[in-house]
């Protein structure tokens, strides 16, 4: 129950939620927003659109949402180890770039044996090279979530995250979770923007 619990938490407020939100129900996305209003006389969730005898959203635009989202392109580096799983390390769907949870990983695959702060470097430093093979740069990055095994690292790991973002860092979660896999203390996956 409580794994349900975070995930439904995470779903809700993630930025992700947007891009799932675009797939499933594209005439109810963030991309139509522009064509409807609520006025004062509206009931909630009412839409008026220019022509009130047409729907709101038109279907036309509701495709294009879709087969946008369809777009994608796999990021992957010679510089950073095969994914651990069936998995993607980065995919880009239009100006987003979602990067999997990284793991504090050598390029030969191994987990770096160390305190929270070499594994923190590692990790930063592998989605750093995934930025790059995307064409962007650290401060691409809009989200991140921090997954960590003991909230007693969260200080330290504070301290090292904060050292490659120092100004305007991007929105971000830390979770403590029960593992992660290979026995890591730390994982973090990130969202970019590509300008």
């Amino acid at each position: 129950m409580p794994a349900f619990l975070i995930l439904a938490v995470f779903l809700i407020f993630s930025p992700q939620m947007l891009f799932w939100v675009n797939i499933v129900y594209p005439a109810h996305s963030a991309v139509d927003s522009n064509y409807y209003t609520l006025s004062q006389n509206n009931t909630p969730g009412q839409a008026t659109g220019p022509d009130l005898d047409k729907p709101a959203v038109s279907p036309k635009s509701s495709r294009k949402a879709v087969s946008m989202s369809k777009e994608r392109k796999i990021i992957r580096s010679t510089k950073l180890p095969p994914a651990v799983g069936p998995y993607s390390p980065g995919v880009q769907a239009g100006h987003f770039l979602f990067l999997s949870g990284q793991l504090a990983l050598n390029p030969a695959g191994e987990l770096l044996q160390g305190d929270i702060v070499v594994q923190t470097i590692q990790i930063m430093e592998n989605i750093k090279t995934l930025l790059e093979e995307a064409g962007l740069t650290l401060q691409d990055i809009v989200k991140t979530t921090v997954f960590l095994t003991d909230m007693g690292d969260f200080a330290e790991m504070n301290r090292v995250y904060a050292e490659y973002f120092p100004e305007n860092p991007p929105a971000r979660s830390t979770i403590q979770v029960a593992a992660l896999p290979k026995g890591a203390a730390i994982e973090i996956e990130a969202i970019a923007v590509k300008k």
